[in-house]
């Protein structure tokens, strides 16, 4: 075993019968002059990076939905979950991502709560953070969870990402915000 790893990846057989394909950018995302990108407002379908596949909803504001019909019951406290593709989790179904799970936990304990999901892949934290406060007005988040890996402030120097349709600005907070 040892041999064959030290050989690399191209000695070892491919779990993978195909070649990875990807889902077309325009059935989920959107240009957006302030984050660069952006869902689209009730969008749906099948998701694949060749390796994963998810099937998932977005509601009317441009959130991913927690299950097909959607899970958000007005008058409940809401939780927003910020981050970037590890937050969105298009490779899962929409009631199997971590803010799904976590607003199904809940809800069990008995909590009146809804868990918003804002992830958006390739946000950087510098977008989380300006979509958290364009929803902040709207939702009125008790709590907000950032799903943080490594690459996001990485993500935050890009100023078109690679792959990508979509690039972004700089983004500069406004002292008055």
């Amino acid at each position: 075993l040892e041999l064959a790893l030290r050989l690399g990846p191209d000695f070892l057989p491919s779990p993978y019968e195909h070649p990875p394909r990807s889902t077309d950018e325009s059935l989920f995302w959107r240009y957006s002059s302030d984050t660069g990108w952006d869902l689209v407002p009730t969008s749906s379908g099948h998701f694949t990076n060749g390796y994963f596949d998810g099937e998932v909803s977005i509601d009317s504001h441009g959130i991913r939905k927690n299950s097909r019909e959607g899970t958000y019951v007005a008058g409940y406290r809401n939780i927003f979950f910020i981050g970037d593709s590890t937050t969105a989790s298009f490779e899962v179904n929409d009631d199997e991502t971590a803010p799904a799970i976590l607003e199904k936990l809940l809800r069990e304990h008995g909590d009146k709560v809804n868990v918003l999901n804002l992830g958006i892949r390739g946000y950087g934290t510098d977008q989380s953070v300006l979509r958290a406060m364009r929803y902040a007005a709207d939702f009125h988040p008790t709590d907000i969870i950032y799903m943080y890996t490594d690459n996001d402030i990485f993500d935050n120097n890009k100023l078109k990402v690679q792959n990508r349709k979509y690039g972004k600005g700089v983004y500069i907070r406004d002292a008055k915000t």
